[in-house]
């Protein structure tokens, strides 16, 4: 009877031993993460305000007009919504879109600059004059359901503009079509070129509409 006392004594007394260590170890695991250093902060991005871009074109843009700092000149705004980059902002990070696709993969939507655009564009790149035949027939045809197509201005042009390349080797966002190397804008530089957004430079400049370009049809109007 005295053993088997013993015995029921010695597995409380070990019960007790097993429960304070296990109190121990969980105390000092709480301790050590205290004593962690704590992971670095994500850093922080402001998200870009809502834009509402020059839809209008312009007969004459120049490097010099842009310079200007109103809200009236590309190159302003470019910077005030942290676009990327060329002449005009080269370290910037670009905006904060909010894409969405749309007409059965036909449309893309940016709720950030309520602009709906083409997913694709022309197949094969043309001469201005061929461009603005591309987005008449665009509307004649009622693309995706609208019969207001126009070409890009400069500024709506380079809001597609990524930081880094991520389409392949285009700096444009992947849910686009990649075959649209370089768009033509609806804002002419002279009477014998006119502005282009290079997605796979990064950049925009005037080429001479003698050249060719691809078309990528935009309309404004959609909700934020």
């Amino acid at each position: 009877m005295q053993l088997k006392n013993v015995r029921s004594n010695s597995a409380a007394r070990l019960q007790e031993l097993q429960q304070a260590l296990a109190k121990i170890e969980a105390e000092n695991r709480a301790l050590r993460k205290q004593l962690e250093p704590s992971p670095p902060e994500p850093e922080k991005r402001e998200v870009s305000p809502a834009a509402k871009l020059r839809s209008k074109a312009l007969e004459r843009l120049s490097k010099e007009e842009t310079a200007k700092n109103d809200q009236t000149n590309t190159i302003f705004i470019v910077q005030n919504y942290d676009w990327n980059k060329g002449w005009a902002n080269p370290r910037g990070k670009g905006i904060q879109h909010q894409f969405e696709t749309g007409k059965g993969g036909q449309v893309v939507v940016d709720k950030t600059t309520g602009l709906m655009w083409q997913q694709s564009g022309s197949p094969k790149s043309m001469v201005y004059d061929d461009a603005k035949k591309y987005i008449a027939q665009l509307n004649r045809e009622k693309f995706a359901g609208y019969s207001d197509w126009r070409l890009p201005t400069l500024e709506e042009a380079m809001s597609l503009m990524e930081p880094q390349k991520k389409n392949a080797d285009l700096y444009i966002d992947p849910l686009f079509d990649n075959t649209q190397r370089w768009i033509w804008t609806a804002d002419l530089y002279s009477a014998s070129s006119a502005w282009v957004a290079y997605f796979n430079l990064g950049i925009c400049d005037p080429n001479v509409i003698a050249s060719s370009g691809y078309v990528r049809g935009v309309r404004s109007g959609q909700s934020r």
